[in-house]
């Protein structure tokens, strides 16, 4: 946050002027250009005004002494006058003399609640001084048209508040702002732009407050991690981080610039503890090979703060940054930033990295740095509100903030709306990173400098974690391959697949959901070849016609399909849908007593899905799809077996044949996967890993079985085989999945969170790809990393009911293997 001073008054420590200005000269009327602002100094008092082009109303007034100006100078034979203030050493205040107050300032609005003349003193606040409406798209005369004819006298506060909050919706700017105190209570607007990380806080029923601290929490983790020792913070309370790691690389986390010091308003504290934190960091980092500095979380401060940084990167004095006031009622000169280098300066690669929440003097900060030939910035553009914010006081008390600046580069760009945008793009916040204890943004980084970072895992200590877990009987076998950069690196099975199997990594374990990839897989050969289109209705060209809610008003796609969101959903029919293979009869009635499933629970595929997704069949009810009238297909994630198997059915139909014929056809057989088949009944293929329930501690065989929606996970295949799945998914251009059908499974059908979202079946994170399955006895996992490309495949014959444990090893392992993957020579 910036505030622009003398939009509201800064209590400082009073300080000499070289000017040696007298409360004499300084007496007069002076207005602050483009900033609303006029200023009557008298011998000891001052008094200011809001002024607009046709409106006026007084401001705060008090000592003059309370000001503390610092630097004084005047020009244009006294006509001008500039000085400092701290927080505003970097850009001067300027002020232009008077002859005489104003008539509308002669004359100003009184104090008052009344809600038409607040409505139009807000309107032309904005009107005269925010600096963006065409570059955000609004047009503020069409909200005056709208909004006026609402407004009375008799309005109450809490109306006139919505209704200013109504006409600000879309302005996506962090900077504009509006708060109250109405009946006794804080009332807060911001007309900040939507992100991902608010919308994650939101699904997850937190505060985005609450969430962000989490991730910086979890961030400053994983900063040690990389560095590999713990962070140093200039004191407690501060939000400066920093550490070199074991491999010559600097660390530093710039939380803000600004609140280092405990008072808020010790502007000038604040800056003096802020530049000696700077000194011990850049002393400590001197000697390192490269810097990272991670500014995703830099809620912003003070742009003399930031400059103050800016100068340890400098190796000759050199103007960085420009400004000016630009709106309605001014065009202000613009004004240049010219910083000299620090004493000790570095000169070696820094790695800047921002996200959407980098927003103002962290910014600024950006801007300077990314000038400099040694800064190369990583991430995503920035929040783009970069104007200081200028405080009005309407009439009634309200204090209302705006972006009436432009700061721009020495190039003359503007980054207002847009944000700063990064030289390379990278993952800034992924749960797939968290997961695995990485940071994409700093791979990228390590990499420019020729540097990487593992944990001092190896392959060994996967061995050592699979042994333990298989004493503890967690699990009874497991086969696990990995890839880095395309190529196999490590295939081993370990434990059991049956009473007399040993599990080796050419053994075929059932996949459970990660057959789904394989399904997206050849979805988006036949979309690449032109024999499928994404948009294709279901209904009619999967062999019959759907009956969905009569509140449906949009046809189910095969692309809503693909992406879980075609609001069919699993209702129990799923679940009584596994059937035993000797007889057909339900598996869950015989496994569990409190469940009545129809007998014989089996039917075929093509006999299913009609009597579940048509209101007339045997398997309907209104659980099938998605009972609210709110949704639409396309519209919301439910994740759904049956739909998956809606998907092969559609294809199958589409080409003629089989679906099984199609998938060898398409997929299995160019790719040579010899140990991938379906295995549709669930004990048709032979040397097949057994799968396992626990019961008290030991492992017994689930009786074999099969299910009626069997293409959403019935798919058996080895490690090996997943391996070289997994290398062609990988490569650059591989004969079957290419580049073209890579970039259409990959792509987003649905967004989701923090830059996640659905694909062809692959759920998406960044650069990762990946799917876990789960079914009775089968716990499996396929984890891609396209910018890596590197890959890790498990297999597991068991399932976590009555096994809590497997879970907390498969973090584990995901974690060790990983690293492991990156450590490997």
């Amino acid at each position: 946050m910036k505030l622009a001073l003398l939009s509201t008054v800064l209590l400082i420590t009073a300080c000499g002027s070289d000017d040696k200005a007298k409360p004499a000269k300084l007496a007069g009327i002076y207005e602050q250009a483009g900033y609303g602002n006029i200023i009557v100094f008298s011998h000891h008092n001052y008094e200011t005004y809001y002024a607009l082009d046709k409106f006026c109303w007084r401001g705060e007034q008090g000592a003059l002494t309370d000001l503390n100006m610092s630097a004084p100078n005047f020009s244009d034979k006294g006509n001008h006058l500039s000085f400092t203030m701290p927080g505003a050493q970097a850009f001067p205040v300027q002020l232009k003399r008077l002859n005489r107050l104003p008539d509308k300032c002669r004359n100003p609005v009184a104090p008052t609640q009344s809600p038409r003349q607040n409505f139009e003193l807000f309107w032309h606040t904005i009107n005269d001084l925010y600096a963006f409406l065409p570059e955000r798209q609004i047009d503020w005369q069409q909200r005056y048209q709208q909004y006026a004819p609402l407004i009375s006298e008799q309005l109450t506060d809490e109306v006139l508040f919505t209704i200013f909050a109504q006409m600000l919706a879309g302005f996506n700017d962090s900077h504009t702002t509006l708060s109250a105190e109405i009946n006794g209570e804080q009332v807060d607007y911001s007309a900040a732009p939507a992100n991902a990380i608010a919308a994650y806080a939101a699904a997850a029923e937190i505060s985005t407050e609450e969430l962000l601290s989490d991730m910086r929490t979890s961030a400053l983790e994983l900063m040690q991690l990389y560095a590999g020792k713990a962070l140093t913070q200039a004191d407690a309370e501060q939000p400066l981080w920093w550490a070199k790691s074991d491999n010559n690389v600097g660390y530093i986390m710039l939380g803000a610039l600004g609140g280092y010091a405990a008072d808020e308003r010790d502007v000038a504290g604040d800056f003096n503890l802020a530049t000696a934190a700077f000194a011990a960091m850049m002393a400590d980092l001197a000697g390192t090979d490269a810097i990272i500095i991670d500014n995703r979380f830099n809620e912003g401060g003070y742009d003399d703060i930031g400059s103050e940084l800016v100068r340890y990167f400098l190796t000759q004095p050199q103007a960085v940054l420009q400004k000016q006031a630009k709106n309605r009622l001014a065009t202000t000169g613009l004004v240049s930033l010219k910083l000299s280098p620090a004493a000790t300066t570095y000169t070696k690669p820094v790695l800047l990295i921002n996200s959407q929440q980098s927003v103002s003097a962290a910014e600024t900060f950006s801007i300077m740095m990314k000038s400099l030939p040694q800064v190369t910035l990583l991430g995503e553009a920035s929040n783009g509100a970069l104007s200081d914010m200028l405080q009005i006081a309407l009439p009634n008390g309200w204090l209302l903030t705006l972006s009436n600046e432009h700061y721009l580069d020495m190039q003359g760009n503007s980054y207002e709306v847009t944000g700063i945008p990064a030289d390379i793009e990278t993952a800034v916040f992924s749960l797939q990173d968290n997961a695995l204890s990485r940071v994409q943004a700093y791979d990228t980084a390590l990499s420019l400098v020729n540097k990487s970072f593992a944990m001092p895992f190896s392959f060994n200590d996967v061995e050592a974690l699979i042994a333990e877990a298989l004493q503890q009987k967690t699990l009874p076998g497991i086969a696990l391959a990995a890839l880095k950069n395309g190529e196999p690196v490590y295939s081993q099975g370990f434990g059991k697949a049956s009473e007399n199997q040993p599990a080796t990594s050419d053994t075929a374990f059932f996949l459970a959901s990660v057959s789904k990839v394989f399904n997206g897989t050849l979805a988006a050969i036949m979309a690449a070849d032109g024999q499928i289109s994404p948009d294709l209705p279901v209904s009619g060209n999967i062999g019959f016609e759907l009956t969905p809610p009569a509140h449906f008003s949009q046809p189910i796609l095969f692309k809503h399909l693909l992406s879980h969101t075609s609001g069919i959903l699993d209702s129990e029919h799923v679940n009584c849908g596994y059937f035993q293979s000797d007889d057909g009869s339900s598996l869950y009635n015989a496994l569990f007593t409190a469940t009545a499933c129809p007998e014989p629970a089996y039917q075929a595929l093509e006999v299913f899905l009609p009597n579940y997704l048509q209101q007339s069949g045997n398997r309907y009810t209104q659980g099938n799809y998605q009972q609210d009238d709110n949704i639409q297909p396309g519209d919301n994630f439910a994740y759904s077996n049956v739909g998956a198997a809606a998907a092969a059915l559609l294809m199958s139909a589409r080409a003629g044949k089989a679906y099984t014929e199609l998938f060898a056809e398409k997929l299995t057989d160019p790719l040579q996967l010899t140990q991938t088949r379906w295995d549709i009944t669930g004990n048709s293929i032979a040397n097949t890993a057994t799968r396992y329930a626990k019961t008290d501690g030991e492992f017994i065989a689930y009786p074999a079985y099969g299910a009626n929606s069997w293409p959403d996970g019935f798919l058996t295949a080895s490690a090996n085989d997943l391996a070289k799945f997994a290398m062609a998914l990988l490569a650059d251009n591989h004969p079957v999945i290419t580049a073209k059908v890579q970039n259409i499974m990959f792509s987003p059908l649905h967004q989701q969170h923090l830059g996640q979202g659905i694909g062809y079946f692959w759920g998406l994170d960044h650069s990762y790809a990946s799917h876990d399955g789960a079914d009775p006895g089968v716990t499996t996992l396929l984890l891609l990393d396209r910018a890596s490309r590197n890959a890790l495949i498990v297999l597991i014959n068991a399932d976590d009911v009555e096994n809590a444990e497997l879970n907390s090893f498969i973090e584990q392992l995901q974690v060790t293997a990983w690293h492991a993957i990156w450590a490997t020579n």
